[in-house]
């Protein structure tokens, strides 16, 4: 039973038998003519609940109610999902994201939402929504929801889809839950980066009737969270002969790269250095600001009916939005990532520079740098629905069906993201420095005064004297759309065939619907005409980078644009004349992509429990086979006939997996446990992966081509875990969990450097695109490989101290620890060649642990928690050349503090991310040069908590 109640049962003559679920984990269900209860308004152990959750599942479950997760600081529904071993979050925008269990990643995990599954997907910190299978947790507040799980086995009754990891989300049930009062709290937040106050409002309602024949339940959430995350970007790193290559300096040769007479030698020596095999440099480092607005809200309305003893409906609803408002300023030298027919790197002269010990470079001074002042302003939302029927229904005294029907529609609109850029061509005495303040905080001196608009430029394309390419400014709008729906019918029969065996059949039918859309400028995004008023009314100055200690050569203002301002001169938003958007320009059609997947599966499954000589046992074998029809709608650049008339191409295929699973539960003594699991588990591929044929992504920096394959095999694999769980007293437990995954087929995007001329595309792709044939693009295809092994152990254990006398009677501790080692085989380009290599599965990080200590007496509760997450791998190879990237290791703090005023009231306290812990990604897995470090700063909230 919740929080709230005891229940004292009397246990019955023989065992009961466990009835499976449609909607998630099976729940020990007792026979109600044999257990009569009596219920006591007091407190249960939540201990006691844990324990009575984790006993009744045949495989290894972790599980949270709505009071435990009550008890800490969380700013959405990914951060709850945190408090469950063996969960570690992927942040974004100071707020927990994208969830991993056991080191198994979003886009190979699992989701269900009331039985019924379900994808969430808003924006990422790149300015770009997601557009795979992970699950976007950020869209919804904890708030709403009753039970969050999470298995790390599964059976033939469980849908497939993951590698054993699923995630179950219930919102509450008037009558399966205990009474809850009726609550509403207000909170305000204050965040120390921004200077910002929030607001956050939380209500519940539940209600049934007297003879608890039907009941409604209403959770409702309202956020509203200003945010500044401040930080720095490399750009990604790259070879002194990529982009064309440097300017070999000159002596009195009257050329674009001459240099003084007594800085020649010096600056000879620099370009040698910068092209030596080995040394990397960044392609442009800058600080980053971005600074917002988001909105969150959730309702969750349940009602249940139960119209006899042998029935029960239950109707869900669910909506939830998020909402974001956020501006990004960037100050940065743009030609060291641009060619030769953009007027980049080859006019570039480098005049003195430094490396370190791994061939990074740490200080360079340069002549003719383009400089770059830019504005990104984004508008974005994502709406969430979810509505769902589950019936239970029995058919006299031992036929029992279960059956839901539902959908879910996660719908992300972006129809304001915008670019605008203001540039300064060929500066000289360009300087950016590392030496003694690492990669986190570099200084810069930029050459000139960017405070000043008349040194700033918009206008059309320009040729600089003796240039190698036309440079211009550009506004960039880019409307995009992410559409992910569910359609569920599922049914099952439960057949007891004696007092000890069930037989459980059922069947699945599921269609899944992603849909992209992208819309790009016509005429693309550059030459748009100089401003007839003067910049100095389209721009303003930014200051911000409070909490960077810089030098007194780095700028910490500068002239920036003004997005409204554009967007009023130049009708940014109208679509009219030099405005019109399309989807069906090459830069934009390769994300203008569609799948549909319609999935039958069909399941038996026999369920035990008895004895197994003296002990006692419970077990589950079954099979589930599923047949999955794909249909894959996207452009293929590469087989067009011509570039100005895109043709759709779809491609569809079939494929048929069975799965057969086992688990088993042996009780060694009443306060011993042993479980095994083993199953086949199957994930289908991602959807980028399977939507695309060859593609194109330019834009800054960014030169892509991209080949996807509809017909790439999904990850196909098997899982073995064993667990031991130890519950000596009320106030400890403790759990040992071993596991073993071997992955048969994987999928890798197999990334290499090249020309655009080498994919042997058309050139006329590449217009108004402002790339030229010879650019170097990071050309990708995906592939499958052999896979490899993932194999770990994890460490639980919960403790109340209870007996330890009245001083220290409120004092616990959850302490929760995983160690996963995998080896995955990889490919990485060697000269042309392919090259086999080993590394972690992505997303895994080797190590996290979970440690909350907290002291609770009458009116009064205090903890600490404390959450690590080791690195781990993000992408094989990396973004340029590099074999790897990844995200360093993290250490987050929070805290509580809660006192009952009255028996109604409490008043609390809560600070998160007390460390102002950053977010760090690297690329190179021994050199992890910076790719991106943001901070997000502390946030500390109040508020009340009222219980009607």
């Amino acid at each position: 039973m919740s929080a709230g109640q005891f229940i004292i049962e009397r246990m019955p003559s023989q065992r009961t038998t466990a009835t499976p679920s449609v909607q998630g984990p099976e729940r020990p269900l007792p026979e109600p003519d044999l257990v009569p209860v009596v219920v006591v308004q007091r407190s249960k152990s939540e201990l006691r609940e844990a324990e009575v959750s984790k006993r009744g599942y045949n495989g290894i479950l972790e599980t949270a109610t709505s009071a435990e997760i009550a008890k800490f600081p969380e700013a959405n529904l990914a951060e709850a999902l945190q408090l469950l071993p063996g969960s570690a979050l992927a942040r974004d925008q100071g707020e927990g994201r994208t969830l991993s269990v056991r080191g198994i990643g979003p886009e190979l995990s699992l989701v269900e939402i009331n039985g019924i599954e379900a994808q969430a997907v808003t924006d990422g910190p790149n300015f770009g929504s997601y557009r795979g299978r992970g699950f976007d947790f950020n869209v919804f507040p904890s708030e709403i929801f009753a039970e969050i799980s999470t298995s790390k086995t599964t059976r033939a009754s469980q849908p497939e889809g993951s590698l054993g990891a699923s995630v179950f989300l219930t919102t509450p049930k008037a009558l399966e839950q205990a009474p809850q009062p009726d609550q509403l709290s207000l909170t305000k937040t204050y965040n120390d980066l921004s200077k910002a106050v929030g607001s956050r409002v939380n209500a519940s309602l539940s209600r049934k009737t007297n003879d608890s024949r039907f009941g409604w339940t209403v959770s409702a959430s309202w956020s509203r969270t200003p945010f500044e995350i401040q930080g720095l970007n490399s750009g990604f790193w790259n070879t002194g002969t990529s982009n064309g290559g440097y300017c070999r300096p000159t002596l009195n040769s009257g050329g674009i790269c001459d240099v003084a007479p007594g800085e020649y030698a010096s600056a000879v020596q620099a370009y040698a250095l910068l092209n030596a095999p080995g040394v990397l440099a960044p392609q442009f480092y800058r600080f980053t600001s971005i600074s917002g607005l988001s909105t969150r809200s959730g309702v969750a309305v349940g009602l249940q009916w139960c119209p006899s003893d042998d029935t029960l409906i239950t109707a869900d609803y669910l909506v939830s939005e998020l909402s974001t408002r956020r501006i990004g300023h960037y100050l940065f030298p743009i030609g060291f990532s641009r060619g030769a027919a953009q007027g980049g790197k080859p006019e570039i002269v480098p005049r003195d520079v430094e490396v370190d010990g791994n061939g990074s470079v740490v200080y360079g001074r340069f002549d003719n740098v383009d400089i770059r002042s830019e504005v990104i302003f984004d508008e974005y939302k994502t709406r969430f629905e979810q509505g769902s029927i589950q019936v239970s229904r029995a058919f006299g005294p031992r036929l029992r069906f279960k059956g839901a029907l539902g959908f879910s529609r996660s719908n992300f609109i972006n129809p304001k993201d915008v670019g605008i850029h203001l540039d300064r061509y060929n500066v000289d005495n360009f300087i950016f420095d590392l030496r003694g303040s690492g990669q986190n905080n570099p200084s810069f001196s930029f050459g000139f005064d960017v405070k000043d608009p008349p040194e700033w430029y918009f206008g059309p394309r320009v040729l600089q004297n003796q240039g190698t390419g036309y440079m211009g400014p550009e506004i960039r709008y880019r409307p995009n759309f992410v559409r992910n729906e569910f359609d569920v019918l599922k049914g099952q029969l439960i057949y007891p065939v004696s007092s000890d065996i069930e037989i459980v059949a059922g069947i699945q039918w599921k269609r899944y619907g992603f849909n992209s859309e992208v819309f790009k400028f016509t005429e693309g995004d550059f030459d748009f005409p100089v401003p007839q008023e003067g910049l100095a009314s389209l721009g303003e100055m930014f200051c911000g980078l409070g909490r960077f200690k810089v030098s007194s050569s780095t700028p910490v203002c500068w002239f920036a644009p003004d997005p409204e301002a554009f967007a009023k001169t130049y009708s940014i938003y109208g679509n009219v004349g030099r405005t019109v958007v399309s989807r069906d320009i090459p830069l934009a059609r390769g994300f203008n992509q569609s799948v549909t997947e319609t999935d039958l599966a069909a399941f038996v499954e026999w369920t035990f429990e008895g004895m197994w000589g003296a002990y006692p046992i419970k077990a589950d074998a079954g099979l589930r086979v599923i047949e999955t029809h794909q249909n894959s709608e996207f452009y293929n650049e590469a087989n067009l006939a011509s570039p100005s008339a895109p043709r759709l191409e779809t491609v569809s295929r079939r494929y048929v997996d069975t799965l057969p699973t086992a688990n088993i539960a042996l009780e060694l003594s009443p306060t011993q446990v042993v479980r095994l699991g083993l199953a086949k588990v199957m994930a289908r591929p991602p959807l980028t992966n399977i939507a695309a044929a060859t593609a194109l992504n330019i834009g800054g920096g960014s030169r892509q081509v991209i080949s996807g394959n509809p017909l790439i095999k999904p990850i196909r694999g098997a899982t073995i875990d064993l667990a031991a769980e130890w519950y000596p007293s009320r106030d400890l437990n403790l759990s040992l969990g071993l596991f073993y995954k071997r992955i048969s087929t994987y999928i890798q995007n197999y990334s290499y450097a090249g020309s655009y001329a080498s994919t042997g595309l058309s050139e006329t792709l590449l217009e108004n695109t402002g790339a030229a044939p010879s650019d170097d693009f990071l050309i990708t295809e995906v592939i499958n490989t052999r896979g490899g092994e993932v194999n770990g152990l994890e460490f639980n254990l919960r403790w109340r101290a209870r007996g330890a006398g009245s001083l220290f009677s409120g004092l616990g501790l959850d302490l929760n620890y995983t160690q996963i080692k995998s080896d995955i085989e990889y490919f990485l380009d060697d000269q042309g060649q392919r090259r086999a290599v080993h590394f972690d599965l992505l997303n895994l990080s080797p190590r996290t642990a979970r440690a909350t200590l907290f002291y609770r007496i009458t009116n009064l509760e205090a903890q600490v928690t404390g959450v690590h997450r080791s690195a781990y791998l993000t992408s094989v190879p990396g973004a340029r050349i590099s074999d790897a990237a990844g995200v360093d290791g993290s250490f987050y703090l929070s805290a509580a503090l809660a006192y009952k005023i009255t028996p109604s009231l409490q008043l609390r306290l809560e600070g998160l991310n007390l460390t102002d812990e950053p977010s760090r990604t690297w690329e190179g897995l021994e050199t992890r040069r910076l790719v991106d470090v943001q901070w997000s700063g502390r946030t500390v909230s109040l508020g009340l908590n009222y219980s009607f």
